[in-house]
């Protein structure tokens, strides 16, 4: 927890990220119940949790939609401990789309609006917690294609089909103003993803 918190301390600052009272939302990375890279390490999410709450959040969701359906999301948070570890840290799971959808507008083309989940909406602070992952659909993922677990998934569908992945990816980022984001690269695919791939390890992580 110490070395994350210099991390954020020396880009950006707490002060800048968070106020006293905000209530927080942590978009981790839990496409299924996978152990990393495949999914965000539990420590280093329970680290972000607890940094918060010591910077003086009122509240920290966590907040995630994994793969499309049939596939259950709260399944597969309680399949990789993400439920137990956020509630022994003090933080809310909230599974998308348990409590709706809401209808907003992107600075797109094709994508022009999109529906998405209501606590990424009604949250002071977003802040995403990033794998750093290749993908075997497009060049880019990382940061750029993590909100796309927040979109309702037949709008996620329109986005993998019919092409020009990387554009609809662009447009649903442009509908979200992150406040922090924060990548784990200590293990990574550096071949396939987003689900299965190759992993390296970055050198003594």
């Amino acid at each position: 927890m110490d070395s994350l918190y210099r991390l954020i301390q020396s880009s950006t600052g707490f002060a800048q990220v968070v106020r006293p009272g905000d209530r927080v939302l942590i978009k981790p990375n839990f496409n299924s119940g996978d152990p990393p890279p495949n999914s965000t390490d539990l420590p280093f999410l329970v680290a972000l949790i607890r940094l918060f709450r010591d910077h003086g959040a009122s509240s920290v969701i966590v907040g995630e939609g994994s793969r499309h359906p049939p596939i259950s999301t709260r399944f597969e948070l309680r399949r990789s401990g993400m439920v137990g570890a956020c509630h022994a840290s003090g933080a809310r799971v909230s599974v998308f789309g348990e409590t709706g959808w809401i209808p907003i507008r992107t600075r797109g083309t094709d994508l022009r609006w999109v529906e998405t989940a209501r606590p990424l909406l009604e949250c002071d602070r977003l802040i995403l917690a990033c794998c750093l992952k290749t993908h075997s659909l497009t060049r880019v993922s990382i940061s750029l294609k993590h909100t796309g677990g927040g979109i309702r998934p037949r709008h996620r569908a329109r986005m993998h089909f019919g092409g020009d992945l990387e554009g609809k990816v662009a447009e649903i980022t442009s509908a979200f103003e992150p406040d922090l984001v924060v990548v784990d690269g200590r293990s990574c695919y550096a071949r396939g993803g987003p689900c299965y791939g190759f992993v390296r390890d970055a050198p003594g992580s």
